[in-house]
């Protein structure tokens, strides 16, 4: 953990920000417009626990490492990645993502599901805060935690690769 004082503008390139602020964006922006409206309260709560949680994590590893940040920001520019690596990273983390939203909000628009009782999404909530929580400890403080796909200067045990 570094104890220095970091401007973020000069650990993370402005390009990483604005991608940021794009993908943080586009996870509402998915479940609305494939609704098909605005009136769906969980998926508003869902949206700013998202935003609002995603943000405290990047903060806190900003705060607390500060070159961590940084790494994870440049992740497309680490050398060695094998290319299979980061296919799977971008599926998963990016696609996949964004399919689950687009088929919440077509389910919302279409009605697939059964209406879910209210204390079931309200568990689903907790259940959700307390993930982020251990998520955003293991992003902090777990060097090896890394979401680029596997670091090729990184022992082979924590890897993918």
């Amino acid at each position: 953990m570094t104890t220095e004082n970091h401007n973020i503008d000069s650990v993370i390139p402005w390009r990483a920000l604005i991608g940021f602020a794009i993908y943080l964006l586009l996870n509402p922006a998915l479940l609305f417009i494939n609704a098909g409206t605005l009136k769906w309260t969980m998926a508003w709560t869902y949206s700013g626990i998202v935003i609002v949680l995603t943000l405290v994590s990047r903060f806190a590893m900003f705060r607390w490492n500060p070159d961590l940040a940084a790494e994870r920001a440049n992740y497309r520019t680490v050398e060695g990645v094998k290319s299979w690596d980061r296919i799977l990273s971008a599926l998963v983390g990016i696609y996949g993502n964004m399919a689950i939203l687009i088929v919440a909000g077509l389910d919302k628009r279409f009605g697939w599901s059964p209406e879910t009782p209210l204390w079931v999404s309200w568990i689903a909530v907790i259940i959700a805060l307390t993930g982020f929580a251990i998520g955003t400890w293991a992003l902090v403080e777990n060097r090896f935690f890394f979401g680029g796909g596997a670091h090729p200067n990184r022992s082979r045990a924590y890897g993918l690769s």
